[in-house]
């Protein structure tokens, strides 16, 4: 039975790691006030960009080559840093649903993933293209470029037939829900009957838009996914100092019930003692 010195003992670690925890759940909520704000920076681009593509939508479809292939390219937004949560394994389990409901339609799914946290979940289950994409706590425009560079060269020479993106969509601190959107071709949700003419009719313009278009794309559901994962570091860090102070509390009783029977103890053999004398 653990003494009064073994109780403290894992008294003085548990305090250690709740400062710890109470300590990154500090650096999540900064963090997640900086994504918030590099979030909101960008929506007047997204604007702009979503306008231009939506003009440009029947040109610049008619100008991309049709694809008879049935193979689709999916993107995995995980993260690259643990502690936060259910946010990794939800996604998992999302993308394993997805893939085998694609793969009854008669698909086939490749997986490109961005966030080395997704390659222990998923690895087992589907072969991965390459090595996992790295992004940083804030995600940059200079970090998706490659990403969107490849997406584009292997949808336009016919490779994929549809690339899709799946990841997180922040909703609030506590709600941020898995979102699964076609990433290339455009998909216009608009009813128009407009046809935009340009000049010259030159696919290079076409190829500047659309690598435009998926370098916003691809950041913008890259700051999404930040913002979420920092939401879900701090929930996870603040229930996990909350269950260290419970157990310490737990522990702190049972630490006082130990030093009080040690009491109790030498207090009867001292009783014992002087009856013997």
């Amino acid at each position: 039975m653990p003494n009064f010195r073994d109780y403290t003992t894992r008294l003085t670690a548990m305090g250690g790691m709740r400062r710890v925890t109470s300590t990154m759940q500090l650096v999540a909520s900064a963090n997640l006030q900086k994504a918030q704000k590099y979030l909101s920076a960008s929506l007047p681009f997204g604007v702009g960009i979503r306008e231009t593509m939506q003009m440009a939508y029947q040109k610049s479809n008619r100008n991309h080559p049709a694809s008879p292939t049935n193979r689709l390219l999916l993107i995995v937004l995980c993260s690259d840093r643990g502690l936060c949560g259910s946010f990794n394994t939800t996604l998992a389990h999302e993308v394993r649903r997805w893939v085998n409901e694609q793969t009854r339609n008669g698909a086939t799914v490749d997986i490109l993933l961005c966030g080395q946290k997704g390659v222990g979940l998923l690895q087992k289950d589907f072969t991965l293209l390459g090595k996992p994409y790295s992004f940083s706590a804030q995600p940059t425009l200079s970090e998706v470029e490659p990403l969107a560079d490849y997406v584009l060269e292997h949808t336009l020479r016919g490779d994929y037939a549809t690339a899709w993106v799946m990841g997180y969509r922040y909703v609030n601190t506590i709600r941020h829900d898995v979102v699964t959107e076609t990433l290339f071709p455009y998909e216009s949700t608009a009813k128009t009957e407009n046809i935009l003419i340009r000049e010259p009719n030159d696919q290079r313009l076409d190829v500047a838009v659309w690598r435009l278009w998926l370098q916003y794309r691809l950041l913008e559901m890259q700051q999404q996914r930040a913002v979420s994962e920092h939401a879900s570091r701090v929930i996870a860090m603040k229930n996990a100092s909350e269950t260290l102070r419970e157990m310490e509390k737990d522990l702190n009783l049972k630490r006082n019930r130990a030093r009080q029977a040690a009491i109790t103890n030498e207090l009867t053999e001292i009783v014992a003692g002087a009856e013997l004398q």
